[in-house]
């Protein structure tokens, strides 16, 4: 059981938990009474076995750090854990979300190693605090966005992604990895002009 690997009472004000494997397959959410915890700054749960998140309304109030690698987690983090922390993640399998351009005091993003598709959103080259970027070993196709710090990333930060263009890696876009898909433009104007 959880409480017995980090006895709630033996935490404090505790600035870090790492607990490795912390979670089972009978306990598969971050439990309530750990994301209560508001002094936490950063939380390691790799391998946890964990798949999803309680319905706590603000988890981890001074969280800055949080690492769920090599976890059971499908789809998107919830946006109350992305304030302005380093979003440290294992997704089966889905997509970069466009609503990470509201971060805009993350540093650090660190998606790699999981089965990222499609594209990486342009609306990511908005966040003008981002340091390191780390799409390495995904799914990811077409172009590299341009502009703002996506100009600073090395090669090393979208390798391994067979499929994917552009700047900084070495293999150049075709015409029509470069085009926008008519799918895509027509639900940005769905809701009409400004």
């Amino acid at each position: 059981m959880v409480s017995r690997l980090i006895p709630k009472q033996s935490l404090g004000r505790r600035a870090m938990i790492a607990a490795h494997g912390m979670g089972s397959h009978v306990i598969r959410s971050i439990p309530t009474w750990l994301e209560n915890l508001t002094h936490i700054t950063f939380l390691h749960l790799d391998g946890s076995h964990f798949s999803g998140f309680s319905k706590i309304k603000s988890p981890f109030m001074s969280l800055r750090i949080i690492d769920l690698v090599h976890n059971d987690f499908k789809g998107d983090l919830p946006k109350m854990y992305l304030r302005s922390l380093k979003a440290t993640m294992n997704v089966d399998e889905g997509h970069i979300p466009s609503s990470f351009r509201n971060l805009k005091l993350l540093k650090s993003l660190d998606l790699s190693s999981n089965k990222l598709l499609v594209r990486i959103p342009q609306e990511l080259t908005s966040l003008t605090f981002l340091e390191v970027l780390n799409l390495f070993k995904n799914r990811l196709t077409r172009f590299i966005p341009r502009g703002n710090q996506f100009e600073t990333f090395g090669n090393d930060s979208c390798g391994w992604n067979l499929r994917l263009c552009g700047f900084p890696l070495s293999k150049k876009c075709s015409i029509e990895e470069t085009l926008v898909p008519i799918k895509e433009v027509d639900a940005e104007f769905e809701s009409g002009f400004d």
